[in-house]
């Protein structure tokens, strides 16, 4: 187990909601310089709203979003909330690094870099809980609890995500975020899973066609 993640004190999770006070007093929600369809990356470019890299920060947000639902759900699980909420704000901070490196152009040179090691946290939270999982024998139906439900919607948006940014560059440029959200979506399935666990829940698995409902 990674033990840099073990325990989360109370001054880790107060450091990541801690809200930043100066963008609030410099920056205003509204601009009115979108209001005609286009708008700008990070690079300065003025793009239509219908572009792809538009799109591709659209569907990132709203996977980002999506996980916030299932930080919500993550009371009814167990006395690790606390563990599995940090996990998951984690994950929310990195995909706002992702779209940082979005909104800049490809070959802008103060595009900031993906780090691959973000792939690599994920990996160890898979193994870690896979280490309580049963082998999966049928296919796993979402559902089961509020939470796992919303960690498999969560991960077909990371999935939708993850073939806006192919489309969007070459698979050479996009290899380290392409890679992070194919690992994210394994690591939602999983906790999907895992939360059941948690929860004492049984999993939701296929039915075939001749099932029968027995009271």
């Amino acid at each position: 187990m990674d033990s840099s993640f073990e325990e989360i004190s109370s001054d880790d999770m107060n450091q990541l909601k801690r809200p930043v006070r100066d963008f609030r007093r410099h920056l205003k929600v509204y601009t009115r310089t979108g209001d005609k369809g286009m708008t700008s990356n990070f690079s300065g470019q003025r793009l239509p709203k219908t572009s792809p890299v538009f799109y591709a920060l659209g569907n990132v947000d709203e996977l980002s979003s999506s996980i916030g639902v299932c930080r919500s759900h993550l009371s009814e699980a167990s006395d690790l909330a606390n563990r599995y909420d940090f996990q998951l704000m984690y994950v929310q901070s990195r995909l706002q690094d992702l779209m940082s490196c979005l909104a800049f152009a490809p070959d802008a040179k103060n595009r900031k870099k993906f780090n691959p090691a973000y792939a690599v946290k994920l990996e160890q939270w898979i193994d870690e809980m896979d280490n309580d999982l049963t082998p999966l024998h049928k296919f796993i139906l979402p559902g089961g609890t509020k939470l796992s439900a919303s960690l498999h919607l969560a991960r077909a948006i990371c999935r939708r995500s993850e073939r806006s940014l192919i489309e969007l560059y070459s698979e050479q440029s996009l290899q380290t975020e392409g890679q992070y959200l194919n690992r994210l979506s394994d690591y939602l399935f999983t906790f999907g899973r895992f939360s059941c666990l948690l929860c004492d829940v049984e999993e939701s698995s296929y039915l075939p066609d001749d099932a029968e409902f027995n009271s």
